[in-house]
């Protein structure tokens, strides 16, 4: 009996041990909680594909019609003929393509490689959208609009011959056309076109140029605006003509992406005016004129230049400097902005705006970050903001001067040659906070007194 207990005791004993073992062994232990999962199988994140087509062709044919690649060089320019005269026409077909799978809106435009000598003047342009035969003939252009104007007319607004939205292929839609579009455009030098247009050019050759961006289609969680202000890549200007032209942008915000210059000129006499634009985003600059010539004549009145990043780099003398702008010949300014311009070039200065040789430049009113002024150009400053301006070797015996006039405030004039006297003038009712001749700093009463001593 007593064996039995003493058997018991020592399985019951084991039993608390085995149990204190096991508890031991779980202490620390992660428990079996209740659990599910659910896997969203397959996300992706990836970009449309914007792609473009531009082809063109003397006739249509339906299917059989023979396209050319304007991007083949083998195919040759849309428009190559050299013996026009009065009542000569040209028409083409022209096909746009959308080759992607993202809807975008497209500018066709002339691009004129040279200054334009006048012929553009005798030149009527027509077309017509959405074209599937052959539309016209020499004596009947009756079923195209003619452009309003002549095609000197279309290069001084920019030379847009047509523009639109094209959706990509398989889309419907009632009110843009998708996949492809096919347009009509007819060239006709005016019948009463006299003997003075003989041997001239239209600008020697010329570009037609199809750009597109993104157009308000596609819609992200929110809508479909969030592309509503893409702008097209390439220069916004590239004009150089003998006529007059005014544009008024209507305030509207251009987004430069280029690597080009923008060209904004008129020779001859003839005046550029441009009105309520604000450019920013990157080019190589925009050029009022061009260089080695300086008889432009320009004005920009409420025109903002602000944060618009440069590529160019041009050396004067000890200094190297990439302004956004250059001023050629004579150029007013009125109420502009022209701030925060960046470069991209190492070692080199960026300026809102440039100054340059044998040019003339007056500004009334506005606000301006730094302003480099070449050594033989006159500036005359009235009423106008300016952070830093910047002048090299100023001096009565060239072609250069500065005016500060009455209501101006300048922060820093920064003077960078000594070898002349230097032609600065400033005058009652300007505040110039400090001159920095080659380092050393002059109040402006200083300044006077030393350069009435030295010169």
């Amino acid at each position: 009996m007593r064996m039995r207990k003493r058997n018991l005791r020592r399985a019951f004993a084991g039993s608390l041990t085995s149990l204190f073992l096991c508890m031991a062994m779980l202490t620390g232990s992660t428990f079996a909680w209740f659990t599910d999962s659910v896997v969203s199988e397959n996300n992706a994140i990836k970009t449309g594909t914007m792609d473009i087509g531009l082809y063109w062709t003397r006739e249509l044919d339906g299917e059989n019609t023979v396209w050319h690649d304007a991007e083949d060089p083998l195919a040759g320019p849309i428009f190559n003929y050299r013996r026009w005269e009065p009542g000569y026409t040209e028409i083409r077909y022209v096909k746009v393509t959308n080759e992607g799978d993202l809807a975008f809106k497209y500018l066709l435009d002339i691009i004129p490689n040279a200054m334009e000598t006048g012929l553009a003047r005798v030149i009527d342009v027509y077309y017509a959208e959405n074209v599937t035969e052959n539309v016209a003939t020499r004596d009947d252009l009756s079923q195209l609009t003619k452009v309003e104007g002549t095609l000197a007319g279309l290069l001084r607004g920019g030379g847009t011959l047509a523009q639109g939205v094209l959706y990509p292929a398989g889309e419907q839609s009632d009110k843009f056309y998708c996949g492809e579009l096919i347009l009509a455009v007819a060239l006709k030098m005016q019948g009463e076109a006299g003997n003075s247009y003989q041997t001239l050019t239209m600008g020697e050759t010329f570009d037609i140029r199809l750009r597109s961006t993104q157009v308000s289609y596609e819609s992200d969680s929110f809508d479909d605006q969030y592309d509503k202000d893409a702008t097209y890549s390439g220069p916004y200007f590239d004009v150089m003509t003998n006529q007059d032209i005014v544009i008024d942008e209507q305030g509207r915000r251009i987004i430069l992406d280029d690597v080009e210059g923008n060209y904004l000129a008129s020779l001859d006499g003839h005046k550029v005016t441009l009105s309520n634009a604000t450019f920013t985003g990157e080019t190589l600059a925009i050029y009022l004129g061009k260089y080695g010539r300086s008889n432009f004549d320009t004005e920009l009145n409420n025109v903002t230049v602000e944060n618009v990043k440069v590529t160019n780099g041009v050396s004067n003398r000890r200094d190297l400097v990439s302004p956004a702008v250059y001023n050629y010949g004579k150029g007013v300014f009125n109420n502009c902005v022209m701030r925060g311009t960046e470069n991209s070039a190492d070692g080199y200065t960026p300026y809102d705006l440039g100054v340059t040789n044998k040019s003339r430049t007056t500004i009334n009113g506005g606000s301006y970050g730094a302003i480099y002024v070449w050594s033989q150009a006159k500036i005359y400053i009235y009423g106008a903001k300016i952070d830093k301006l910047v002048t090299a070797a100023i001096t009565t015996s060239s072609l250069g001067k500065v005016v500060i006039g009455a209501g101006t405030e300048i922060d820093e004039i920064v003077i960078t040659e000594w070898a002349y006297p230097i032609a600065l003038t400033i005058e009652d009712g300007a505040k110039i906070d400090k001159i920095n001749y080659l380092g050393t700093i002059f109040t402006v009463e200083e300044w006077k007194a030393f350069a009435e001593e030295k010169w």
